[in-house]
């Protein structure tokens, strides 16, 4: 299902015209590409088609994405980053030995290419694994001690688990509420940042490296 290809006559030239595309991505030569700013999808929903991540990444070539998928990850993204604040966590950042990142097709890959883009990580290190709700493991190094990082739900509440553990210490743990799944408010959410997502462009990249 798509919307309808938005007449030039009915767009007003200040103003930035966007379409969701709720189960499609369209291709080099559709007419749509030329009337619109911004194209919204789902990786949730396409990513599980072989070649979904190149079309996306191609797309986003031409066209700036909305990615709904991309907006859901933002809890996990937030967790794991802020797992590492502070100068005790920070140094393991710089030995990342293994990643682990299991969930939907899609989601997961934009996920760890995340990881990879920001760290520069090589694609040995990384693995994917089906899951139904998105669990990241992360094991580093620093001085000899190991570093264990994890962000991950279980089982259907809607809570993130995100915890540290350290060999010899110190240890950390937190759960964080996460709100309803309502798509509109991932979508107003979404659109409030109507130009290119260079964060996001650079982890699609990193994740096609994933089906290398």
């Amino acid at each position: 299902m798509r919307s309808p290809i938005p007449s030039p006559a009915l767009t007003l030239p200040d103003l930035p015209v966007a379409v969701w595309l709720s189960s499609s991505i369209p291709s080099k030569g559709d007419p749509l590409l030329e009337t619109v700013d911004r194209v919204v999808i789902d990786t949730r929903v396409v990513g599980w088609q072989p070649d979904a991540l190149s079309r996306l990444y191609a797309l986003s070539r031409r066209v700036a994405i909305t990615d709904l998928s991309w907006w859901r990850l933002k809890p996990w993204r937030n967790l794991l980053a802020s797992l590492f604040e502070g100068h005790i966590y920070r140094p393991f950042l710089r030995n990342v030995q293994h990643l682990e990142v299991t969930g939907h097709a899609g989601p997961r890959h934009l996920f760890a290419g995340w990881v990879m883009s920001r760290l520069d990580l090589p694609r040995s290190v990384v693995h994917l694994g089906d899951a139904e709700h998105l669990s990241v493991k992360l094991v580093a190094s620093h001085e000899g001690r190991r570093g264990r990082f994890a962000v991950e739900r279980k089982g259907e509440e809607r809570v993130i688990d995100a915890s540290v553990e350290i060999d010899d210490g110190p240890s950390f743990q937190q759960k964080v509420q996460i709100g309803e799944e309502w798509p509109s408010r991932s979508l107003a959410d979404a659109l409030s940042h109507m130009g290119h997502n260079q964060t996001y462009e650079a982890a699609l990249e990193a994740a096609l490296g994933l089906l290398r």
